[in-house]
C-alpha cells in the first residue's frame, strides 16, 4: 500500500470518528439525523482512536465535560470505567479523595474459569478492573491475580481453549501487574501460528477469517 492510499484511509476515518460526535461532545457509533444519544463507551473508543491517529481529539472541553457528567452519574464500575479511562488517558482526570479510597476498594472477582460462550468478557472486565486500580498505584492483590492468569496457560495461548483474544487479554493484565513478558517463549510461538500471510492474525489456529477484535488483539 502506498503512502498516499494509507493516508487516504487515514483521512476517511478521521472524517467518519468527527461525523459520529453529538452537540454535548460525547460520541455515538450510531449518530445520525434525528438519533443524536452519546454513549462513555463509543467515546471512549472515538478518543482512543484520535490518539492513536495523533490526531487532536475535536471539541475536547466539551467531550472532558461530557465525560465528567457521565462519571458523576455513574453509580456501579462497568458504567464508571469509560469515562474514568478516557478522562485519565486525555489526562483530565480529578482525583478526590473518595475516587481514590473506591479505586483502591476495588475488588477483584476472579472467575473460576473463563466460560467458552462468553469470547472472553468475563477477563476483559477483569483488565478493566486492574486498568482502574493501577490508576492509584500498586494493585494489592497482585500476586493472586497473576497466579491466576499463568494458571490458565496452555500450548503457549491463555484461555478456555488457544486463541487469540484471551491471550491478548491476559498479557494485558500480566504486563500492568510487572510480569515480565520476556520469558513466555511458548506463547511467542502460539502468536506466530496466528499469522497469516493474507489476513493477518486469525483468533484460532484453524481460523479462516479474522474480525475487529482480533485487529484490536493483534499482538504490538
Amino acid at each position: 500500500m502506498s503512502q498516499s492510499q494509507m493516508n487516504s484511509m487515514i483521512a476517511k476515518a478521521l472524517h467518519y470518528l468527527r461525523s459520529k460526535q453529538s452537540k454535548d461532545g460525547g460520541f455515538c457509533a450510531y449518530n445520525m439525523e434525528f438519533l443524536e444519544e452519546s454513549n462513555p463507551h463509543d467515546t471512549f473508543f472515538s478518543v482512543l482512536a484520535f490518539q492513536v491517529l495523533g490526531e487532536p481529539v475535536p471539541n475536547r472541553d466539551r467531550v472532558v465535560q461530557y465525560l465528567k457528567t457521565a462519571l458523576g452519574k455513574a453509580q456501579v464500575f462497568n458504567y464508571a470505567f469509560f469515562p474514568l479511562w478516557t478522562l485519565a488517558q486525555m489526562g483530565e482526570l480529578e482525583m478526590d479523595a473518595t475516587l481514590k479510597t473506591t479505586l483502591a476498594e476495588l475488588p477483584i472477582l476472579l472467575p473460576d474459569r473463563p466460560n467458552p460462550e462468553d469470547a472472553g468478557e468475563n477477563l476483559r472486565w477483569l483488565l478493566r478492573r486492574v486498568q482502574a486500580k493501577t490508576l492509584v498505584g500498586a494493585v494489592t492483590e497482585r500476586a493472586a491475580i497473576q497466579t491466576y492468569f499463568l494458571n490458565l496457560q496452555q500450548e503457549g495461548s491463555f484461555g478456555w481453549y488457544p486463541n487469540l483474544v484471551e491471550t491478548y487479554l491476559s498479557l494485558r493484565v500480566l504486563h500492568l501487574l510487572g510480569y515480565d513478558l520476556q520469558q513466555l517463549d511458548e506463547t511467542r510461538q502460539f502468536l506466530s501460528r496466528l499469522q497469516e500471510k493474507e489476513t493477518g492474525f486469525t483468533n484460532t489456529k484453524n481460523g479462516l477469517f479474522t474480525t475487529l477484535d482480533v485487529v484490536y488483539s493483534n499482538p504490538r
